[in-house]
């Protein structure tokens, strides 16, 4: 089981994800990486994002701490009202890492780079 099953089993459970705001966002995803260890009996292993690039379309290049590299396509991201700020593109291009964390407008919004790293696409 991935850590993406698991958040998809906790989304079935609670549709009210649409509505949280960045701060219950991060602790709904924490919880599910808690929760993840506890299915599985591994021990989540925090990625960090390394590097990352604005590409054209709202999609992201990201290194990863895993030294790969993969593609995020964020348009996704839009239904949720804690992202609609990143349709503008001069914000979706100040996008810079923090932390290992990938983070627009001085760190209001971020997005959690295990979850960029399951959602994304090799390059």
């Amino acid at each position: 089981m991935t850590i993406q099953e698991v958040w998809e089993i906790k989304a079935k459970k609670s549709q009210a994800t649409k509505n949280m705001t960045s701060e219950q966002l991060k602790k709904y995803y924490s919880d599910s990486m808690r929760e993840f260890s506890i299915i599985t009996g591994k021990l989540f292993k925090p990625i960090k994002v390394v590097s990352v690039r604005p590409l054209d379309d709202y999609k992201l290049w990201l290194r990863f701490s895993t030294g790969e590299t993969k593609v995020f396509d964020c348009t996704k991201l839009f239904d949720f009202p804690v992202f609609q700020r990143l349709k503008d593109k001069d914000i979706f291009n100040s996008v810079y890492v923090d932390y290992g964390i990938p983070v627009w407008c001085d760190g209001e919004i971020d997005y959690c780079p295990h979850a960029l790293y399951e959602q994304s696409v090799p390059v």
